[in-house]
């Protein structure tokens, strides 16, 4: 017993020396946000389209989110908010949970017949002033579908739309 003593004291100081270097962040925690959709009624098809990274506006290539105040004049990053990864990635995922057909990502080792190009072009709250009261969601994105065969556009649309938050 005499011999484990030692042993039993240097393993517990150890244990309290670890603690002793553990400290606390003041900063407030980080809120993750991220983009579901809902689970839509895959149609019947042979042929996957392979969703690219979505073009992002400048300023929107990373996990913090914007903002845009004074009408689109000033933009600014809420504190301790952010995407799970960068927005362009948190999109392309997106896009592929609300497809209605197969979507992959290019690296998924699919040979899809088809390519969908995206641009976002808008995708944020937008205050009057400042970042108090009610904001207005403004989201537009470009498609454009590509015939990866012979890299003819198919297809070419956007979709707009804006609401309160």
């Amino acid at each position: 017993m005499k011999k484990l003593f030692p042993v039993l004291a240097c393993i517990c100081l150890a244990a309290l020396a670890g603690c002793g270097s553990i400290t606390k962040s003041k900063a407030p925690p980080v809120s993750v946000y991220t983009l579901h959709a809902e689970k839509p009624e895959k149609r019947a098809s042979s042929a996957a389209v392979i969703v690219q990274e979505p073009e992002m506006p400048a300023g929107f290539d990373t996990a913090r989110i914007a903002l845009h105040m004074s009408g689109g004049r000033r933009m600014d990053f809420y504190a301790d908010a952010a995407w799970p990864d960068a927005l362009n990635k948190v999109m392309q995922d997106f896009i592929i949970q609300s497809a209605r057909f197969s979507a992959v990502t290019p690296d998924s080792g699919v040979n899809a017949p088809y390519s969908l190009q995206v641009k976002v072009n808008d995708f944020q709250p937008v205050y009057a002033d400042t970042a108090q009261g009610v904001a207005e969601i403004r989201v537009s994105l470009t498609f454009r579908l590509i015939d990866r065969s012979s890299e003819k556009l198919l297809r070419d649309f956007t979709l707009s739309e804006k609401m309160p938050a």
